[in-house]
């Protein structure tokens, strides 16, 4: 179809089955007039709903009005959160996050640059990198971006980040030919590229994704047919959820992915031979990324087209990965979650014995505090027999709690439109849908499931759940727990 948009007029290639919330962000990024700004006419008629769009024919020519939107940069001095007033980190805590315009077909960029800027540590490591590093880079423009976005509220214009990352990797700046306009590009892909700057740019010396996303394979691979069997280790920096009509849920996709076959040179016969590979994780990172695998290639008479697969799969709030484990890992896990009930049914009946109300278990770990200066201070003056036990410490909990979601709306991993939603530092959810901010409830999180053409997950963030570290000691008959949180 035809829009014009005063002067400007733009030939539009669109699926009227993707519906009308992504037919307005392709107008959005061909003319830059925001969605609650469009007015879409045909034929002296107002589109307003999807089932308008069904209506059109092909070569339909349509008029947009509404006033297009100046890209709005931040005047404000980057200042870091070290140099603010506690008055005004009260006051940015608050603060609504800024959107990103988009700048043509950049909202997969837009959606997972939100889905990491809500990593604390990342942010942080970007930011000083980006003030302290002198040879322009995609990790520097990217720090100076979220140093932008850290002292504005308005939409910030990502201008300088998309152009240096459009020339690192010019395959994202393919051009479409009929539109002439930049070509939708898959978010996925784009996670991976950037990543992948990160440790070329040398932030952190390099190890910024070994400290941060980076976990650890145990890989065996076993014949049947005679009996080998080859043991190793590999790295990853995310994991893959498969998707087929059995999976439901993202700890079954997960261990799908984890298991295969393949063929291979026999060391014993010298024939080629079918071993099962199987790999299990030995090393979990503080942060895992999962990239659910909707997007597949589907061969048809002409060749093959993409296709999205569009079953609900449920990733949790709270995700428990000791399946995925080793053997080894996963003992070190279930030991730790047994030592933590232990201790809990300890205070349970402690509290009942002494008959206070058990809401005041919520107070342990002020009392915990108080009772280690007291036991510390009772050891000082002990004698030589006084049984103190070595404080006994975990790394995993087994346990990751969702922190982000690039969600993807639209039938093709060509088309459509990305949406990130990322959970501040206060615990609330954020929809960040290009320029367009929101607060949503935890609880919509699950209507990002799949299972129909509303958006859905493709890409999912969690942060691993910090483990408690348990020292029984016996000094006056009492027992104290240290919460220490890494």
């Amino acid at each position: 179809m035809k829009v014009a948009h005063g002067a400007n007029k733009q030939e539009v290639e669109f699926n009227p089955l993707d519906g009308f919330e992504e037919f307005q962000a392709i107008l959005f990024s061909l003319f830059q007039v925001p969605p609650e700004r469009q007015t879409i006419m045909f034929r002296k008629k107002k589109l307003d709903k999807d089932e308008d769009l069904l209506s059109l024919k092909q070569k339909a020519r349509l008029k947009l009005i509404g006033s297009a939107q100046a890209a709005v940069a931040s005047k404000s001095e980057v200042v870091f959160s070290e140099d603010m007033t506690d008055a005004d980190r009260a006051q940015l805590a608050e603060a609504t996050p800024p959107g990103l315009q988009n700048l043509g077909n950049t909202c997969y960029l837009n959606a997972v640059v939100q889905c990491l800027k809500a990593i604390p540590e990342l942010n942080t490591v970007l930011q000083s990198f980006s003030a302290h590093s002198l040879n322009p880079s995609v990790s520097k423009t990217l720090g100076s971006l979220f140093q932008s976005m850290a002292k504005t509220e308005d939409v910030v214009a990502p201008y300088q980040f998309v152009s240096l990352f459009r020339q690192a990797f010019p395959r994202f700046a393919s051009v479409n030919q009929k539109t002439q306009g930049p070509e939708q590009q898959d978010a996925g892909e784009f996670l991976i590229e950037l990543l992948n700057a990160l440790k070329r740019d040398k932030v952190e010396n390099g190890q910024v994704l070994e400290n941060m996303f980076q976990g650890e394979y145990e890989v065996e691979q076993y014949c049947a047919q005679t009996e080998e069997k080859e043991v190793g280790t590999d790295t990853f920096n995310s994991l893959t959820c498969f998707i087929d009509k059995s999976i439901s849920h993202l700890n079954f996709g997960l261990l799908k992915g984890m298991e295969s076959e393949m063929e291979k040179r026999s060391k014993k016969t010298e024939q080629n031979a079918i071993f099962k590979k199987t790999m299990r994780v030995a090393k979990l990172p503080s942060h895992l990324i999962v990239q659910l695998s909707r997007f597949q290639w589907k061969q048809t008479d002409e060749g093959g087209v993409p296709c999205k697969l569009l079953r609900k799969i449920a990733f949790p709030l709270n995700l428990d990965v000791t399946s995925l484990c080793t053997p080894a890992l996963s003992e070190k896990i279930n030991n730790y979650r047994k030592k933590k009930l232990d201790w809990e049914d300890e205070q349970r009946e402690k509290r009942q014995a002494e008959g206070l109300d058990l809401k005041a278990l919520k107070e342990d770990k002020k009392e915990a505090d108080v009772e280690m200066e007291n036991t510390e201070t009772a050891d000082v003056n002990a004698d030589e027999n006084t049984d103190l036990e070595k404080p006994e410490t975990f790394e995993d909990s087994g346990e990751y709690e969702l922190t982000g979601v690039v969600c993807h709306k639209g039938r093709s991993s060509n088309s459509g439109h990305y949406i990130g939603y990322a959970k501040t530092g206060q615990g609330k959810w954020m929809k960040f849908d290009d320029d367009l901010v929101t607060e949503i409830k935890k609880e919509e999180i699950m209507a990002l499931y799949g299972g129909g053409d509303f958006q859905m997950g493709y890409i999912v963030f969690y942060k691993k759940i910090p483990t408690m570290s348990f020292s029984i000691g016996k000094s006056e008959e009492k027992r104290a727990l240290v919460m220490d949180v890494e």
